[in-house]
């Protein structure tokens, strides 16, 4: 299995990512996955340490729950 990831900015505020999974063993083809990313100002990530207590985002505004 060979994976992808090309990561671009396609305007002063989105970041394009698309992912590729070329699997021969497993599919037939290749097969991509996409995701655009919205600048956001409200927001910062902050650093993480496995291990660390989990930390709840859900109250930040725009934050879905699975």
């Amino acid at each position: 299995m060979r994976t992808v990831e090309r990561i671009r900015r396609v305007s002063p505020t989105q970041l394009e990512d698309v992912i590729t999974i070329h699997d021969p063993e497993y599919y037939s083809k290749d097969w991509q996955a996409r995701f655009v990313y919205t600048l956001r100002t409200d927001v910062r990530i902050e650093d993480y340490v496995c291990g660390e207590p989990h930390r709840d985002i859900s109250g930040i505004a725009g934050v879905r729950r699975p």
